[in-house]
């Protein structure tokens, strides 16, 4: 008689398969301070992690697993209320195999309640100054008006996106001071007297300045101004599709001006500029002995079947810094303006020169 004090079966490794994902969702979109609930799962895990280093948006995950080489599935939740209100999490699903990852996209919308001043479901009125966190997306289904006593804003070196399904207008004396990634309505409308701005609004200057020289304008649509002892760094961006910020003039003994930022302006039927659409770099500051260089101008990108009106596109450089008895600062180059549309009845001013060297100085 033969005894076994063992029945054991090994599982080769190779049996075993990586896990895989069952067609999970990738993109989430929520209204801030709502609850974000949505369940994945994946088949063959034994074992989880989630990646929080992909993680910038105040987003949890809350999983529970089912048996071991079995399905895992989980409920992400969490309310998402700081900017930036945007996340990636990356979710891992791991078995002695290997493992799978999954790329999961959040994207928060301004909530209308901390946008409009007055909301009737048809038409959102701002009539006070409202800030959209960086990387926030505002969607309203109607139009969307900014009185002569409302503003929309934005910090430097942030941007927003604002979309409505009707119109979008800036009355006159209303006004706009932001990075818009995408503006997009049906018609847009800035009338006479009112701005939409990205007018020093960029901080970028990485990697532009060798730091031998003092006061240098900041490149974009052409090269940076002199600060008379140095020829300045070369442009960037491209003119049939300007989406790039301007840059941050290079800072001599006092800081040098910001940089325009990025407008860029999506109409289905039309836009119409009467007032100012306006990226321009901000003049660098007077020093001892150094001037700060001008920021450069920015960009903006108008898109629309039909352009009219008779206002002012600028995107021009700031100038540079006066110097005690050193070298004035350069001053920033001109930026980019394009626009696409099929019938151009724009009537007014486009502007995009570089700024003066500022004066004084030895």
């Amino acid at each position: 008689r033969v005894s076994h004090s063992d029945w054991s079966t090994a599982i080769p490794v190779a049996a075993i398969p990586v896990p895989s994902w069952n067609t999970p969702t990738s993109q989430i979109d929520a209204v801030s301070g709502t609850t974000i609930t949505s369940t994945f799962s994946a088949n063959g895990a034994d074992s989880y992690g989630l990646n929080t280093s992909k993680m910038n948006c105040d987003t949890v995950g809350a999983w529970s697993q089912a048996p071991t080489i079995g399905s895992l599935t989980g409920l992400l939740t969490g309310i998402p209320t700081t900017a930036p209100r945007s996340c990636t999490i990356t979710l891992t699903a791991t078995n002695i195999s290997g493992s799978s990852e999954h790329t999961v996209h959040v994207s928060i919308w301004a909530d209308p309640g901390d946008i409009c001043d007055t909301d009737d479901g048809t038409v959102c009125i701002i009539s006070t100054a409202k800030t959209l966190p960086d990387g926030s997306y505002f969607y309203y289904g109607g139009d969307i008006s900014v009185t002569g006593t409302g503003s929309l804003l934005t910090s430097a070196d942030t941007s927003a996106q604002i979309e409505a399904s009707g119109d979008f207008t800036v009355q006159t004396s209303g006004s706009v001071h932001a990075n818009l990634s995408k503006l997009r309505a049906r018609n847009i409308t800035i009338a006479a007297g009112a701005t939409v701005s990205a007018s020093g609004l960029s901080g970028f200057s990485t990697g532009l300045y060798d730091g031998s020289d003092s006061g240098q304008g900041a490149p974009h649509g052409g090269a940076g101004g002199d600060d008379a002892s140095a020829v300045g760094s070369d442009p960037y961006g491209t003119a049939q599709q300007p989406l790039s910020f301007g840059a941050q003039g290079e800072s001599g003994t006092s800081a040098g001006g910001l940089g325009g930022g990025l407008l860029r302006l999506l109409a289905s039927d039309t836009i119409t500029v009467d007032g100012t659409v306006s990226a321009d770099g901000a003049p660098g500051t007077a020093g001892v002995p150094f001037g700060g260089g001008g920021g450069s101008g920015g960009s903006i990108w108008l898109i629309a079947p039909t352009l009219v009106g008779g206002g002012a596109l600028s995107a021009t450089g700031g100038n540079g810094g006066d110097a005690a008895f050193g070298s004035n600062g350069g001053g920033g180059a001109g930026g980019r303006v394009a626009y696409h549309t099929d019938n151009n009845n724009f009537s007014g001013t486009l502007t995009v020169a570089a700024g003066l060297t500022g004066s004084g100085g030895g």
